[in-house]
């Protein structure tokens, strides 16, 4: 088996391993060589940006766990830029981020009886405080029925609250299942 292959767009001669394999082929590499299919790649994205969009959001859409993953995978490899970014948007987006957050606590305020311990549901959120500052891990307060479900509405009450890990927290989202 050849060792080097010569590209067909730069003709240089290179590496086998400077090729992607496909089956498409009798020696079971490109004819293109990595840096040169990039270059083509790249030209083409920019020439149909929206088709290119397009064909993203419909790969996410059908694969939401590779993409999770995908996404984890970079933000590991770029913290400093995922941080920047994260920055960046949240100071262009300072007014909807209020607002979200003004949402939130007033559908609390509207989910807690009178009768409601408000004590209680700040031993809660203490204890959750508490479990973040000295174990390592992320811990988030969930409604165990969310306050505004699809099929039931819960109480921001001590016994509807639960502290688990933010993981945990952040896959059940807005579902309660019997």
């Amino acid at each position: 088996m050849a060792v080097e292959k010569i590209c067909c767009t730069c003709c240089k001669s290179k590496s086998i391993a400077d090729f992607y394999k496909t089956t498409t082929t009798k020696d079971g590499y490109y004819r293109r060589c990595k840096s040169c299919h990039a270059v083509s790649v790249k030209e083409w994205q920019e020439k149909n940006k929206g088709k290119h969009l397009e064909n993203c959001r419909k790969w996410q859409k059908e694969n939401p766990d590779k993409q999770r993953i995908a996404l984890k995978t970079w933000r590991d490899r770029n913290k400093e830029r995922y941080r920047n970014n994260e920055y960046e948007w949240r100071a262009k987006n300072s007014i909807s981020i209020y607002a979200r957050n003004n949402k939130r606590t007033n559908l609390q305020k509207q989910a807690t009886p009178k009768w409601a311990d408000p004590d209680k549901i700040a031993l809660v959120y203490a204890e959750a405080r508490k479990l973040n500052l000295t174990s390592g891990i992320k811990w988030h307060v969930d409604h165990v029925i969310p306050l505004v479900g699809k099929t039931v509405s819960g109480l921001h009450v001590a016994e509807n609250l639960r502290i688990v890990t933010a993981s945990v927290n952040l896959r059940k989202s807005n579902t309660f299942n019997l």
